[in-house]
């Protein structure tokens, strides 16, 4: 934090209390030499006061919103100066905030401690939407096309990525499903592990629960032994429920369950096991998937699901 004044008391006065906050300061005793500290040290708010010889800080706060290095560092201007016209003045240059001498301390803090977290959060946003933006960025080589359409399904693909939530992936035959599910999974933390496709419409009926969830040795006749199944082999990873729609209506509710409370049992086995991962599941716009339930699955999934429709 800079403290500006050409009062060496004054300085000393608020560096104690600041000090006594927790937090590290720095000083400057002119207009000139506060904008080459600004500059260099790149402080989290600057307290700045008005009436100084040579530059003054209205000057100092003109020059600092000027300067791309400095422009979006909070002002709070600290002064005797209590008339209207100055305080207008003072917010008109881009200060955050105008505090009186004398001061109390308890108010000088409570305003430094709201400016500091006001711009951690923002600071915080902006890091978010340059990770959104880059993961579109990396992803442009991969979805061809650059209409509106496109562009919104890239940024949603960038903002759920990054999260652990379950998604469901709806469109027509050939519109890409398998190509955004790819996209989610290399976006995500989770890419350095498997993505398992499961190609649900190809599974054989009686054998669906089994390729899932896999099964226990002797569970039933030819179970020589213990295999693990998509959900296992996914762990860590992505697991690409492809054409979920077309799984038995049995085999759906027992997914519905699973999906929502992240835990299954293998075939024959009597332990539950936990596997949290994300599952994005591709259905047929004309079939949506757990018809069986007696609510609606839109509102038993809405708060892990995304959807992602494309026209036709």
């Amino acid at each position: 934090m800079l403290v500006v004044d050409d009062e060496p008391l004054n300085v000393d006065l608020v560096e104690q209390e600041l000090g006594a906050a927790g937090y590290k300061t720095v000083s400057a005793a002119s207009g000139e030499q506060a904008v080459i500290v600004a500059a260099k040290s790149r402080p989290d708010l600057i307290l700045l006061d008005v009436m100084m010889p040579g530059m003054d800080g209205y000057a100092v706060c003109q020059s600092l919103k000027q300067s791309e290095a400095t422009r979006d560092i909070p002002v709070v201007f600290l002064t005797a100066l209590t008339d209207t016209f100055e305080k207008v003045r003072a917010f008109k240059l881009g200060a955050v905030d105008y505090v009186t001498k004398p001061f109390q301390p308890e108010e000088l803090l409570a305003r430094v401690g709201t400016h500091i977290a006001l711009r951690r959060e923002i600071e915080a946003h902006r890091k978010s939407r340059a990770t959104i933006q880059r993961l579109v960025d990396e992803m442009r080589h991969d979805m061809v096309g650059d209409s509106p359409a496109a562009r919104r399904l890239r940024e949603q693909i960038a903002q759920v990525a990054p999260t652990d939530s379950t998604v469901l992936i709806q469109g027509e035959t050939g519109t890409g499903k398998e190509l955004v599910a790819r996209a989610i999974h290399e976006a995500s933390r989770r890419r350095e592990r498997a993505l398992v496709t499961v190609n649900c419409a190809a599974l054989p009926r009686e054998l669906v629960e089994s390729e899932l969830f896999g099964h226990e040795k002797g569970a039933f006749t030819g179970a020589t032994q213990q295999r693990r199944g998509r959900f296992e082999l996914a762990d860590g990873g992505t697991l690409f429920l492809d054409e979920v729609g077309e799984l038995p209506l049995e085999a759906q509710a027992k997914l519905l369950r699973v999906l929502q409370s992240g835990e299954f049992d293998r075939v024959g086995g009597a332990r539950a096991l936990v596997r949290l991962r994300r599952f994005p599941r591709q259905a047929d716009r004309r079939r949506p998937p757990f018809p069986e339930a007696r609510e609606a699955p839109w509102r038993l999934m809405a708060p892990r699901c995304w959807w992602s429709t494309t026209s036709r």
